[in-house]
């Protein structure tokens, strides 16, 4: 009886720590293994904050959560200067930025926001880079977020 108690709790106790650890182990396996792949998940992850999850946020909490997502892509830019992707990440979201701090009354800020942006993006080739397209870029992006949470079920309340 000893014998079955104790192969039963090892069993429990395995499976316990296996739930636990066992996510952790595969994320150091694909960020070893696929870079990029590893890279792609964190880098959907910081848009859906940026564009899609803060918007059920007040306005002045968005900014913060946008910027800290800004922050992350600079990181990643740092450590890759030479990506286009990257610095088109970057120069998006500085104008998702101006565009929340147009919605407070940040106009000194958001002008300073939407000229980097500008600076960005001209360097990977777009063409239009008015003040007035980057809003209606941003917007188009946030709305299309809203549109894939409303049809997987991840809808909110409206703020």
């Amino acid at each position: 009886m000893k014998r079955l108690v104790a192969i039963f709790l090892c069993a429990v106790l395995g499976i316990a720590a296996g739930y636990f650890v066992a996510p952790l182990v595969s994320m150091a396996y694909v960020e070893s293994a696929e870079p990029q792949l590893f890279g792609a998940f964190f880098t959907s992850l910081a848009d859906s904050f940026a564009f899609c999850l803060c918007q059920a946020e007040p306005t002045v909490k968005s900014i913060a959560t946008v910027t800290q997502s800004l922050n992350d892509f600079r990181a990643w830019h740092a450590k890759d200067p030479e990506s286009s992707y990257l610095t088109q990440e970057v120069g998006l979201l500085e104008a998702q930025r101006a565009r929340l701090e147009l919605q407070v009354g940040q106009s000194a800020q958001a002008e300073q926001d939407i000229k980097d942006s500008q600076r960005e993006l001209t360097a990977v080739g777009w063409r239009d880079v008015s003040q007035e397209h980057l809003l209606k870029v941003t917007a188009q992006i946030t709305s299309e977020y809203d549109q894939q949470s409303a049809s997987s079920g991840l809808a909110r309340e409206p703020h």
